[in-house]
């Protein structure tokens, strides 16, 4: 949840931005509003810095949004284009972008009309993942879009949004935000015997890659990745600038929290906590509690003695500081793990799975507690619960950590400096 004064704050820059600046369109399969996964997060706050910088933003969804979701957005974003809405563009404007419209929308119904051998051609050699989310009702919305609003920048979420990227013009920057690498997930995801229609080959995943000539990898082994995957292209970096907190909290008592969307990687790591470390710690520190907050818990069986379910929380502020440790348990996956960066940005200590700080760098001390096994989990959480001074200790390390790696001006310095080689930044 986006605190009540970060979206005042996104009101006041609405007004103070250039209202001629130039058109970034961003498009997506995610409602990311109210942000209560970690992509949603990753999606607000990418367009809360390019409006920072002065783009005009306009955001495509694949799917409907409900009016609340609507207002949240508005807050974001210049125009707001969701598929199955009955509105589109408004042709009000110059006649080059009426013609422009009328042009790819006659073309579009013709295409309609070619009906299922054409699509099943399309969709021949792309990933599942492409299939699931870029139908062609969006590929038409976008032209449309696109045609109106002639953006500078095509922001694609996800590689499966990536052949919306052929409707921008030749001259435009077209970037891929990846937030995972899909061809790993064989062995990050799979492997751990979870179900995943999302892997792919590289093959299939590079020919995604290649529709973008920016690719925005989400950590720094990624890029590496992704840099061998499609060496033709520009990589850059991107993480998460999270709102970071003005002072450590390590906590009182002996409060545990999760914090987790319903993805099946969370289920497994969660449901694994619960099972095998959760009974351990219990048995030492009968007086320890977990509350688990998110959607995962909508996959969850009852977590047994001391386990509250809290489902989706309005304001997790206050379940961060209430707690004592927060934990990451996820041992599958691939990505950044947005909720170990929002516990560390938020001065908690953290204690992860080896899978849950991956892609995290750093120097001297770590900033969490990094473990292999359950058994090793549930040694270094009773390890933080007696001791109050080990606590303060790594909570201190988590903030100052936060601050240092990942403020914006760190977060986007070469997304800015891309952006700039362009000439699309001062």
């Amino acid at each position: 949840m986006i605190p009540p004064e970060t979206i005042r704050v996104a009101q006041e820059r609405q007004v103070r931005r250039k209202e001629n600046g130039p058109v970034v369109c961003v498009v997506t399969h995610v409602v990311p509003w109210p942000p209560a996964a970690g992509n949603e997060l990753r999606i607000v706050k990418l367009m809360q810095w390019f409006r920072d910088s002065g783009f005009r933003v306009v955001l495509v969804l694949n799917r409907p949004a409900s009016e609340s979701a609507r207002r949240g957005l508005m807050t974001l974003v210049d125009h707001l284009h969701c598929l199955g809405d009955s509105t589109g563009p408004s042709l009000r404007g110059s006649l080059g972008a009426g013609v422009r419209y009328f042009m790819l929308r006659s073309w579009g119904a013709l295409r309609s009309r070619l009906g299922s051998v054409w699509r099943r051609e399309r969709h021949q050699g792309e990933p599942w993942i492409v299939r699931r989310m870029c139908s062609h009702s969006l590929l038409e919305r976008v032209r449309r879009v696109v045609a109106y609003y002639q953006p500078k920048i095509m922001v694609a979420e996800y590689i499966g949004m990536s052949p919306c990227l052929n409707a921008a013009a030749p001259n435009t920057v077209k970037i891929i935000d990846t937030h995972d690498v899909f061809s790993a997930r064989a062995g990050k995801v799979v492997a751990h015997g979870i179900v995943d229609p999302f892997a792919c080959d590289e093959t299939q995943e590079r020919r995604c890659l290649l529709r973008a000539n920016v690719i925005m990898a989400i950590q720094q082994d990624e890029a590496t990745l992704l840099k061998r995957m499609a060496p033709e292209r520009e990589v850059i970096t991107v993480e998460l600038d999270p709102d970071i907190a003005a002072e450590p909290l390590p906590g009182k008592g002996k409060g545990l929290l999760i914090v987790a969307s319903n993805n099946p990687s969370n289920v497994h790591g969660v449901e694994g906590f619960l099972s095998i470390a959760w009974p351990v710690i219990r048995a030492r520190h009968p007086d320890a509690t977990l509350r688990i907050a998110g959607r995962v818990c909508d996959k969850l069986a009852r977590g047994g003695a001391g386990v509250e379910m809290l489902d989706w929380v309005e304001d997790v502020r206050r379940e961060y500081e209430a707690a004592c440790v927060v934990i990451n348990p996820v041992v599958a996956g691939t990505g950044l793990k947005i909720k170990s960066i929002e516990a560390l940005a938020r001065g908690k200590c953290l204690v992860s799975m080896s899978n849950g700080v991956e892609g995290i760098a750093w120097q001297g001390k770590p900033p969490f507690i990094e473990c292999a096994t359950w058994d090793a989990m549930a040694e270094a959480i009773m390890g933080l619960l007696s001791d109050e001074g080990a606590r303060r200790d790594l909570a201190k390390r988590a903030l100052n950590y936060a601050g240092a790696m990942y403020n914006p001006n760190r977060v986007y310095e070469e997304l800015k400096l891309c952006l700039q080689r362009k000439g699309l930044l001062g």
